[in-house]
């Protein structure tokens, strides 16, 4: 049999999910084609008397609907040539008996029906002969009212067909070799790494489109508002869209990787268990890096979080090159790791340190063909250097002064090996924010070195980026932490990203809260509140300690699962992806041994990864499971369950219903509830209900502070004169 060749590789053919998606793409267009020969002879004769020529072309669309319904299932290839081919026909057949320029639109659909069910060439041949048929129907085209307008409609369709068979033929690709290459437990695992590959590429490119609709704030008003109401919806949809299979992958790989008895039978080698704990690690980069862009869309901050610790910077490039070892190993490159024996830790952020390493590490395995790459730390003068040397093609003297720009790449040509050219110019911004420096040196045809520095603890830093300062603003003590009052511990985290060093302590109410003044000394207390709670609760302060060493107290609204607990009839709520930790706190708090809980999803992967979570936590838990709401219901009135876990978005009866019609029966209304979703509810009730912010402080706060409040919110809130009535 013929091999298929797709961007220089070759794959044998089999039957495999695009021949599928054909043959039903086309008993869809069949159905439309003969439906539309329906609606025609229905028509003409209730519009006019038909002539034999509208009769005719009727039965040559009926014919062509026939045609393709019947030599589908046999050779889908080949019917799609006929359907295409014929429709371009008929469409000239349609034009030239009814001489209505809407039937010009069909050669634009043709177009775009070639693109998907034969690919790219095809897409640009159809579209060229469907021009070609324009001229000879309309001699005088070009002097045609409407024709810049048709034209230019076949070349939308070629485009969008062109990308779109470009993509069917790559997944297909994808799916032949998958299919003759991989085992089931490998294509597994391969499946979830390539998953994870894809999943990482789309938060850089959604990173770079928040990072532009900031940028266009300062253009224009009316632009930068529009571009934060879609910036906010595409958070939304990313924030559900990305977590629901983000949850299985990270919950599975932390299931093999910490509970590996939880699968009974299986033999776990060493190749096997190293493969795994590889998986893990990525995926739980994978989901600290969501957790920046779902930070993002819940405070508009002006800088990327920052969470830096002491750590030994040689770990972290460690772990960055054992990630990218497989690829050089399918590569066939050499390469090395040389470290220091002895040196201090550095204050870094973990995350954007790996994430420096594993961009430099892929353009050097993108562009090096043959040879080795080689890694190398040592110290220097209050700094740490990090080295990372290729050999390979090299970079050229006028392309090496702009390559850490936007968009710039090293390789600009028609050959151009890819990428988006973001890579390096976030990397350096990393490494800026840490007060390191970045730079290159390369020979073209020897290789290309990468430095980056990262100073050591008490050194002055190379770079720092530009803050602005209010004149009258003075230096708090950075040893007194800061209380933050939430029942949900994320809360507290995501302050901590954004407060940099400042040590955070959570308190799950205001009374925990005050009873740590005294042990604590607080520099502030921040209350975190719903948008809808009581007027007295944003003022004054949370008990005596507090007024008498007048500690400032901060109330807001940062969107929290705890609002879904109390006026929804939920219990608790956790927020996917869950975690084991998580589902941990659950259990103990409401769960005894022999206890059932009943899991109501709608996604039965989700439900299997849950239910495997919680049976590795304890073998004693008795689960049973349910795909929707209704079936929940039944589960719960055949068998009362000790706790329910509940996802809030389902289709036909939601998560809410099952809660509403739960607390109204006399019998079920003390099952613990505990609501697991990956909703945007907490942004909606802000966008409803409005924000607040306060500052209370029991010794009143002194004039010259005020100005400086007023100045510092009159830069923050502004006002919007663009909003259109009704």
């Amino acid at each position: 049999m013929a091999k298929k060749r797709l961007f220089g590789r070759e794959a044998e053919p089999s039957e495999g999910g695009f021949v599928t998606f054909r043959r039903q793409f086309l008993l869809l267009l069949a159905v439309l084609t003969f439906y539309g020969a329906w609606l025609l002879f229905l028509w003409v004769p209730e519009t006019r008397t038909a002539n034999p020529s509208e009769m005719a072309t009727g039965g040559a669309v009926m014919a062509l609907a026939i045609v393709t319904l019947a030599l589908r299932q046999g050779w889908p290839h080949r019917t799609a040539q006929i359907y295409v081919a014929g429709s371009l026909g008929v469409n000239a057949i349609i034009y030239r008996v009814f001489q209505q320029s809407v039937t010009l639109s069909l050669f634009g659909l043709t177009v775009l029906v070639a693109g998907l069910l034969l690919g790219q060439w095809a897409c640009v041949a159809t579209g060229a002969a469907a021009t070609g048929i324009l001229f000879v129907l309309v001699p005088s085209l070009l002097l045609h009212p409407t024709a810049p307008f048709w034209l230019f409609f076949i070349a939308i369709m070629v485009g969008v067909g062109i990308l779109t068979g470009r993509a069917l033929e790559l997944v297909d690709f994808w799916e032949r070799e998958t299919t003759v290459r991989q085992g089931a437990l490998i294509q597994q695992l391969r499946d979830r790494q390539g998953e994870l590959n894809r999943t990482l590429k789309a938060l850089d490119e959604a990173y770079a489109s928040l990072k532009r609709a900031n940028d266009e704030l300062l253009v224009a008003r009316q632009a930068a508002e529009e571009s934060r109401v879609l910036k906010e919806q595409f958070v939304a949809n990313v924030s559900h869209e990305l977590r629901t299979p983000l949850n299985l992958i990270v919950g599975f790989a932390e299931i093999m990787y910490l509970a590996p008895e939880s699968y009974d039978g299986v033999g776990w080698t060493p190749d096997l268990e190293s493969d795994i704990r590889e998986m893990y690690r990525a995926a739980k980069h994978l989901q600290s890096l969501i957790d920046d862009i779902l930070d993002l869309s819940r405070i508009d901050a002006s800088r990327l979080p920052m969470f830096r610790e002491l750590a030994d910077v040689r770990a972290v490039i460690g772990e960055a090159v054992q990630t990218i070892a497989p690829l050089l190993k399918q590569r066939h490159l050499e390469y090395s790791l040389v470290t220091p024996e002895q040196m201090p830790q550095l204050f870094i952020d973990r995350t954007r340190i790996r994430q420096v390493m594993l961009n430099l590490l892929n353009n050097a395995v993108r562009f090096t063909d043959h040879g080795r790459i080689d890694v190398r730390i040592q110290l220097a003068a209050e700094a740490v250097e990090v080295v990372v040397h290729d050999t390979g093609v090299g970079i050229e003297a006028e392309n090496l002064e702009h390559i850490f720009e936007e968009f710039r790449q090293a390789d600009p040509g028609p050959r151009s090996r890819g990428g988006a050219g973001l890579g390096l110019t976030i990397s350096r911004r990393f490494v800026e924010m840490h007060g390191g420096r970045m730079w290159a040196e390369s020979t073209v045809g020897e290789g290309s070195t990468f430095h980056f520095t990262l100073p050591l603890p008490g050194a002055l830093p190379e770079t720092t980026e530009l803050q602005h300062i209010p004149d009258r603003r003075r230096a708090d003590s950075h040893e007194a932490p800061v209380i933050v009052v939430d029942p949900d511990p994320g809360i507290s985290a995501m302050v901590a990203r954004y407060l940099g060093s400042r040590r955070i302590l959570p308190a799950e109410s205001p009374a925990e809260a005050e009873g740590m003044i005294e042990a604590e000394h607080p520099l502030a207390i921040i209350i975190n509140l719903p948008p809808d709670a009581p007027s007295e609760a944003w003022l004054g302060p949370v008990g005596e300690q507090s007024r008498r060493y007048r500690v400032p107290i901060l109330r807001c609204s940062l969107p929290s699962p705890s609002w879904l607990r109390d006026p929804t009839g939920i219990n608790d709520c956790l927020t996917k992806p869950i975690s084991r930790e998580s589902l941990q706190r659950v259990v103990s708090c409401y769960c005894r041994p022999g206890s059932t809980i009943l899991i109501i999803d709608d996604d039965p992967g989700f439900v299997s990864m849950e239910a495997r979570m919680l049976r590795s936590l304890n073998a004693d838990i008795h689960v049973i499971s349910a795909h929707s709401g209704a079936q929940g219901l039944r589960s719960v009135r055949r068998k009362t369950p000790d706790l329910v876990l509940l996802d809030l978005l389902m289709p036909e009866m939601d998560g809410f219903q099952v809660v509403q019609i739960l607390r109204k029966d006399e019998t079920l209304r003390d099952i613990p509830i505990v609501a697991v979703t990956a909703t945007s509810y907490e942004e909606e009730a802000l966008r409803r209900l409005g924000g607040y912010f306060t500052l209370s402080q029991a010794a009143g706060i002194p004039s010259g502070k005020v100005t400086d409040l007023l100045y510092a919110g009159l830069e923050i809130a502004k006002p919007n004169y663009t909003v259109k009535e009704g």
